[in-house]
């Protein structure tokens, strides 16, 4: 929206993406608009952000920017269906865990006590 109206930025701005993919080719506008580009994700069941990178020119191939790896804290599987990992460049489902991953968000009936520390995991969307 900023850019389609015109926004110029300016150098020294840190801008901080999330809330859906990142698409390359507004990424690539973005850096001619400032001083850095961070791509943040961060689901739901989740704190704010639960991964985090810094977007380069050299990220811009695909069609939309890389999530990042995961923050302090935090820990980002990808996995199949039965809970294996997944080898690079397969589609999988994300799975977040770690200290920043809602007590007992998934799956919890209500009234329920939450998952412990060490359980905690949120499962998200399938990767493409």
């Amino acid at each position: 929206m900023l850019v389609e109206a015109g926004w110029q930025g300016t150098p020294e701005l840190k801008m901080l993406c999330g809330g859906e993919a990142l698409n390359s080719a507004l990424a690539a506008d973005l850096l001619t608009r400032g001083g850095e580009l961070w791509n943040l994700y961060g689901p739901t069941e989740t704190t704010i952000w639960s991964a985090a990178l810094r977007v380069e020119p050299s990220l811009l191939d695909p069609p939309s920017v890389p999530v990042g790896g995961p923050i302090s804290n935090t820990q980002i599987y990808i996995l199949d269906a039965h809970g294996a990992p997944v080898p690079i460049g397969v589609t999988g489902e994300l799975y977040t865990s770690g200290a920043g991953v809602a007590r007992g968000y998934l799956n919890r009936p209500k009234g329920s006590k939450p998952f412990s520390a060490l359980r905690r995991s949120a499962r998200q969307a399938i990767l493409t």
